[in-house]
């Protein structure tokens, strides 16, 4: 997408949702194939239609406009982020005395 077309959305977005604490980057607004090509950067892989039918029902952030929907990168890349590990070390003391062992 040319960037005077981002500076359209970013305007359209702040404009019909009237909500300056949503002034993020507009390249945070992706389109749903470049939201299933980060999928599948990751081996995940969903259509194009799965996502925007996630993001009909709401379980991704989203913004229809012009016919096309766009969602957020960053609620993308949290579907595919690397869950957090704890070492052993770093949990409380005590926590698992009771298991006996």
């Amino acid at each position: 997408m040319a960037l005077n077309t981002y500076a359209a959305l970013q305007t359209a977005i702040l404009t019909t949702l009237n909500r300056p604490e949503l002034t993020t980057d507009v390249v945070d607004w992706i389109t749903l194939a470049e939201a299933a090509d980060i999928l599948a950067a990751s081996n995940v892989h969903f259509t194009t239609e799965t996502i925007g039918g996630w993001a009909r029902a709401g379980r991704l952030q989203s913004i229809k406009l012009g016919g096309r929907r766009f969602v957020r990168r960053g609620k993308v890349r949290a579907l595919v982020a690397a869950p957090r590990r704890v070492r052993a070390e770093d949990v409380q003391p005590g926590l698992f005395e009771d298991l006996g062992g």
